[in-house]
């Protein structure tokens, strides 16, 4: 199976689960990767979401708990945009 790179040119409206908008992904020096995970697993993660500050989408959660575990284990992922 080929995946092939699709380019748009127009303003995209991310919203979460519950339908608020929420923020795009950095734009800059990031690959989209689509992962599968188990019904167990998202709900954890929508249970941990509810349970946090804030209304994050399910992307942007899955984002913070592997960059905590990252710098835990002493990688450096900080985002720096010049």
């Amino acid at each position: 199976m080929i995946f092939l790179p699709v380019v748009c040119n127009c303003d995209i409206n991310i919203t979460n689960k519950t339908g608020n908008r929420t923020l795009a992904p950095p734009k800059r020096d990031t690959t989209g990767v689509l992962v599968r995970l188990h019904a167990n697993t998202l709900s954890a993660i929508d249970d941990l979401i509810e349970k946090g500050e804030g209304d994050l989408s399910r992307p942007e959660m899955i984002r913070r708990l592997l960059k905590e575990t990252l710098r835990q284990q002493g990688y450096d992922v900080r985002e720096i945009v010049e």
